[in-house]
């Protein structure tokens, strides 16, 4: 049997490597060549669970830091462990319904990537070595100060962010040989996302929280597994 595609999509999104190297610490600044989905607010962690708060960042860079909840002072450490990544897949009228299900606070629940129901998806025969061609939508989310911000703000606290976090998920399907590599992609930014009409002609918002977003429009094909041994 094969697998739902929004199982597929989780175990791309577990595979996200959530470890950066540390290139060098000056005082509370921790430099580094990549800061995935880093941004002001977060929660890092250091190999041993030791916890600090990003007070600022520059994309890319250095990421500064305060202790928190007791850690030592400065953060001392080789690596940076990014908070979890929290993934949904649905229709937008559900989408609400499990991230309120999901008790923690915003913070522990972002950044979140939302597979868009309904998805396409083309099967092939038994002569051939690909399994599926599959299309879809996805949604890269964080949350942001929707008074308070300037568009600017969005871009630079969320948006490239983000960013750095759909290119990290592109690398994880090129790196596995289990899919062809994905030629073409749309990304379109959503700087205040947003809200759908339900089937009665009512416009809702999806989320009951202020999000700013990445919406990634891309298609894959999936080469088929292996057999079982045993069947």
């Amino acid at each position: 049997m094969n697998k739902d595609l929004s199982v597929i999509i989780d175990e791309v999104v577990q595979k996200i490597d959530l470890s950066l190297d540390v290139l060098s610490i000056v005082g509370a600044k921790i430099f580094l060549c990549n800061t995935l989905h880093l941004t002001i607010g977060k929660i890092i962690q250091d190999s041993i669970g030791n916890q600090y708060k990003i007070i600022d960042f520059l994309l890319n860079e250095w990421i500064e830091v305060v202790p928190y909840s007791g850690a030592p002072d400065p953060f001392d450490d080789s690596v940076v462990i990014c908070p979890k990544i929290c993934y949904f897949s649905g229709a937008p009228a559900s989408l609400n319904v499990e991230y309120l299900d999901k008790e923690a606070d915003t913070r522990d629940k972002t950044p979140l990537i939302w597979l868009l129901e309904n998805y396409e998806e083309d099967f092939f025969g038994r002569e051939s070595s690909i399994e599926r061609t599959s299309r879809f939508h996805l949604f890269f989310l964080d949350e942001n100060d929707e008074v308070e911000w300037t568009t600017k703000e969005h871009h630079t606290l969320v948006l490239q962010p983000l960013e750095n976090l759909i290119d990290a998920f592109i690398q994880v399907i090129e790196n596995d040989r289990t899919f062809k590599t994905i030629e073409v992609f749309t990304k379109i930014p959503r700087a205040r996302f947003g809200k759908y009409r339900d089937d009665r002609g009512n416009e809702r918002k999806i989320l009951d929280e202020n999000f700013s977003g990445i919406e990634l429009s891309a298609s894959f094909q999936k080469f088929k597994s292996t057999k079982c041994k045993n069947c």
